[in-house]
């Protein structure tokens, strides 16, 4: 998707940011049915002629798209103009571009899945931290927010009074915390923007969005079902292990030593995933 940001920027002499959406979404849908496609072969001479045959396809699709984003599927014909020139320019591009980077000992998909790594490492630490101030979530904090207060009875005075006046607080309390979600959620969305645009990752933003959204599922399973493993002394994300964090004071994790109850209590009732995220 990058590259085809780039190519285009070539071709047209425009910004990437003019690329229709609809161009973009028929370009993924293009882009993954080839990755299935070579998902199914095998190391034979028959296999690197289909592979070939598939590089050629895709690239004048993508080619094709940069000029005519809503063309149909069966309309791939190269017309024989100053625009065709231009679609057989922009294919050869795209051509060399996957003979030479579709591996995984590509040196530029190395050195952007360590990009894509931070942005993820990134966008799921702000998920999980922000389930601590989500009150309707299983991993809600009470103690980080100070908004919460207790109504204590005395017996004496009014009871409508008091009652009413517990009425106001809680309500109160509860407006606040949300806003305090709410303004977590933000400050989170921002800074992953402003992460996303420093590595220049703008074309790519759906791609990720739809990788973290698998990853905090599969995380949230793991939470509901392996528990115990999870509730000591919090986890940092994407560590892989457990971490002692009173030793690591600056890093963030997403399941504080106080939530340690919380999670045990979860494994003992078999929590569904539903309720996880």
């Amino acid at each position: 998707m990058l590259a085809i940001r780039h190519i285009y920027t070539q071709c047209t002499g425009k910004s990437h940011s003019d690329i229709p959406e609809a161009a973009i979404q028929a370009a993924r849908c293009d882009i993954d049915y080839m990755l299935d496609e070579l998902s199914t072969l095998s190391n034979s001479t028959q296999s690197d002629i289909r592979r070939a045959e598939l590089y050629e396809d895709l690239s004048y699709r993508l080619a094709f798209r940069i000029l005519h984003p809503n063309v149909n599927q069966g309309d791939f014909k190269v017309p024989p103009t100053e625009e065709g020139q231009v679609v057989v320019r922009a294919a050869c591009m795209f051509y060399n571009f996957l003979n030479e980077h579709l591996k995984r000992d590509s040196t530029r998909i190395q050195a952007h899945m360590a990009i894509i790594r931070k942005v993820l490492y990134k966008v799921l630490t702000d998920v999980f931290l922000s389930y601590r101030f989500n009150s309707k979530s299983p991993f809600y904090n009470a103690n980080a927010d100070k908004c919460k207060r207790k109504h204590v009875t005395t017996g004496d005075g009014d009871a409508s009074s008091s009652g009413g006046e517990f009425c106001f607080e809680s309500n109160k309390a509860e407006r606040e915390t949300t806003a305090r979600h709410q303004a977590c959620l933000q400050k989170f969305q921002e800074e992953e923007l402003a992460l996303i645009l420093k590595f220049g990752l703008e074309g790519v933003v759906g791609p990720i969005k739809e990788v973290t959204e698998r990853m905090v599922k599969l995380l949230a399973f793991n939470l509901s079902v392996f528990a115990l493993m999870y509730k000591s002394k919090g986890m940092l994300v994407g560590s892989g292990e457990p971490e002692d964090i009173q030793a690591r004071p600056g890093e963030r994790v997403y399941l504080p030593p106080n939530l340690k109850a919380q999670v045990l209590q979860m494994s003992q009732r078999a929590v569904p995933l539903s309720s996880v995220f």
